[in-house]
């Protein structure tokens, strides 16, 4: 399910950001290390080789912690982030009130298949900020939770 909905995504991003050339590029960071960070490289390779000449992944891998946030806070100051991120749940507030993060829309979400239902309310409720809009989708759940999010 988290791959099927994982790749719906990041086709709509590509539909979302526009077809400026043959290919679309969608810039994406994470800070995905280990045994995650293996899965999430071969769920992007995949992706890049499914929609070869229409879409391309161009993933960047952070490390997590302060290089990852102050990189995230600098590219939001400047306007220079990436499409699509990890993000860490406890760190929203903060993304949310800098402007490192935007809302997707109920349009763009609906674009990409992804549904609240799809997930435990709990999840779905903490990618939201405090005025209820959606900052991410649910990712990884455990007691520190990930989320996916697109920026500005």
């Amino acid at each position: 399910m988290i791959r099927k909905l994982f790749c719906a995504g990041l086709a709509s991003a590509a539909l979302m950001i526009g077809a400026a050339h043959a290919t679309e590029t969608i810039v994406w960071w994470d800070f995905l290390s280990g045994g995650d960070g293996v899965r999430m490289k071969a769920m992007l390779d995949e992706f890049n080789k499914e929609h070869e000449g229409k879409v391309k992944i161009e993933a960047t891998t952070i490390e997590w912690g302060v290089p990852f946030y102050t990189k995230v806070q600098t590219s939001a100051a400047t306007g220079q982030g990436p499409d699509v991120m990890t993000y860490h749940e406890s760190r929203m507030p903060l993304g949310i009130s800098t402007g490192a993060l935007s809302p997707i829309s109920p349009d763009e979400l609906a674009a990409a298949g992804i549904k609240a239902s799809d997930f435990g309310p709990a999840n779905w409720k903490a990618a939201q900020g405090t005025d209820g809009k959606q900052y991410g989708v649910p990712l990884d759940i455990h007691s520190s939770s990930s989320i996916t999010t697109r920026t500005f």
